[in-house]
């Protein structure tokens, strides 16, 4: 929700606003979608009964936050938004089935005492707008929830939750803008010839856009509790700044003390959720099994190939019991070359319809100069050259004679141009890339499909589990996103926020890339943040 003042200028028709911000969603991502850009499914007649109810409460959150916004101050609104946290967390309960310690509902507790005690010493009391903003916490807690509950990338996705509330809400949110009289409202308004107002709604439905897709992000990797808390903890600086700059504000002791008391309810709640979320896991095998098991919950049976017999033998019995898929263990070394003919051999007679190498070996997490790197250089050779082309020969061939086949290759960011300081690795991975690409050139016409991704960082044993954020994914993260990308293309980075990374970093000039100045901030302060941020002893 993005409301438009244009100095001291309100537009007023905050439901013409919501009609336009629906329909840039619905223009960047279906044009996303044709540039293969995202993915989101097709049309089909089942998609009104999975989205349901979220359409009705997406217009009420779009009509009832707009409508409130216009009838508080600036800081009271963002006090009394705060009920949407307690309202998210029994929603939660209910819904989700969630259950929180009670640390989490007492620091949720803290955040109501104090919209209480904030909005009981409100001198300037619009009951229209307490109504609008309860009634838009309501919509607000009770969106996000079923959001989170709905965006199962097997179903619509994140994406596709985002595009089809929009269609199926633009028309008749245009309808109740008729019917009240919004609309008239809006064409009446005087600065549709300012060509500086155009622009300023323009960019207002596009950060509405934004707000809306950064909301739904948030909830993807987290909870809707926590999206909750963490746009309260963001508004309280835009009610500090309300009190200075808007004009509006009359003071109060207790609207003060009880804003602070809400502020310390969110940090509480931040420190102890985020806080857990950062310690890092204990790793279920050393390579990432999250392929696998996601293969296997599609109903393939899976052949698994590592060193360590026993965390073989741990997983294929999770598969085994949980998903009842068939799954064969072969235990093999990739830091050697001989073990290929044993793998031929027990691969004889299986029909292998997807190959995806995974495996790989990363001999400096921490940025080194060439010299300083550990001296079994051919071991990575092995495990990160020798590995993918032995697999994709053996199996490859099975695969032409059937015209059918995909097969995946895990390259790396740092493949995309060189890297100082990951010489070896970033030159390995260089290697998959150019090796997956000639491929697929030479295999396309065949049926079979040659994938290399290149993704930045993900959270696994080889990367000492850092911390995860919004471009340091889960295995499990980045194996459901990149999953919806296997036909698009023979190389991409696997998931959107890697793709805008990869970007950004091509912009970089390569004098820059490659000067001294740039070694010495990796050696200095990247080195700090994989120090606090990693599993590192």
């Amino acid at each position: 929700m993005c409301c438009l003042v244009n100095y001291g200028i309100s537009f007023p028709s905050p439901i013409v606003l919501g009609v336009g911000q629906m329909a840039v969603t619905i223009m960047i991502l279906y044009v996303s979608k044709l540039n293969k850009i995202i993915h989101f499914p097709d049309f089909d007649k089942k998609i009104p009964t999975k989205l349901f109810p979220l359409p009705l409460l997406y217009v009420g959150n779009h009509i009832s936050g707009l409508a409130s916004t216009s009838k508080l101050s600036l800081p009271m609104f963002t006090v009394l938004r705060k009920f949407t946290i307690p309202l998210t967390l029994l929603l939660e309960t209910i819904i989700l089935r969630k259950q929180y310690s009670l640390n989490i509902i007492v620091s949720v507790f803290a955040i109501i005492l104090g919209a209480f005690i904030a909005a009981g010493s409100d001198l300037a009391f619009n009951l229209e707008g307490y109504i609008f903003v309860f009634l838009n916490d309501i919509f607000t807690a009770a969106n996000g929830v079923y959001t989170k509950q709905k965006m199962d990338p097997k179903e619509l996705g994140k994406y596709g939750v985002l595009f089809y509330n929009a269609c199926f809400m633009i028309i008749p949110t245009l309808i109740i803008s008729v019917s009240t009289g919004d609309l008239r409202q809006a064409t009446e308004f005087n600065q549709w010839k300012n060509v500086l107002f155009i622009i300023q709604f323009l960019l207002s439905c596009f950060l509405g856009f934004l707000l809306m897709y950064s909301t739904v992000l948030c909830s993807y990797y987290n909870s809707a509790l926590t999206t909750a808390v963490v746009g309260a903890i963001k508004n309280v600086s835009v009610a500090y700044i309300g009190m200075l700059v808007g004009g509006d504000y009359i003071f109060s002791v207790l609207n003060f003390v009880g804003l602070n008391i809400c502020m310390a309810g969110g940090l509480r709640y931040s420190f102890l959720t985020l806080g857990s979320q950062l310690k890092p896991k204990q790793p279920v095998d050393e390579e990432n099994i999250s392929q696998d098991l996601k293969l296997a919950r599609q109903g393939f049976n899976v052949v698994l190939i590592s060193r360590t017999l026993e965390k073989l033998q741990a997983i294929a019995a999770e598969i085994e019991l949980t998903i009842g898929s068939t799954v064969k263990i072969i235990q093999a070394d990739f830091a050697k070359d001989d073990i290929y003919d044993y793998i031929k051999e027990k691969l004889k007679g299986l029909e292998i319809g997807i190959l995806v190498n995974n495996v790989g070996m990363l001999p400096n997490l921490l940025p080194s100069h060439f010299l300083n790197t550990p001296a079994d250089i051919q071991s990575l050779i092995h495990c990160n050259i020798t590995s993918v082309v032995k697999m994709t020969q053996l199996i490859l061939k099975h695969m032409e004679s059937r015209q059918k086949g995909l097969i995946l290759n895990i390259s790396s960011g740092v493949a995309l141009f060189p890297w100082p300081l990951y010489s070896t690795y970033s030159a390995s991975k260089a290697f998959v890339c150019t090796f997956s690409k000639a491929l697929q050139a030479e295999y396309k016409e065949k049926g079979i499909i040659i994938q290399v991704l290149t993704p930045y960082a993900i959270s696994t044993p080889m990367t000492k589990y850092l911390s995860t954020n919004m471009i340091t994914k889960t295995a499990d993260e980045f194996v459901k996103e990149s999953l919806n990308y296997v036909t698009i293309g023979d190389e991409t980075c696997g998931c959107l926020t890697h793709e805008i990374l990869a970007v950004i970093l091509s912009l970089i000039p390569m004098w820059a890339f490659y000067s001294s100045v740039f070694q010495k901030m990796l050696l200095t302060r990247y080195t700090d943040y994989l120090k606090k941020n990693a599993n590192i002893r």
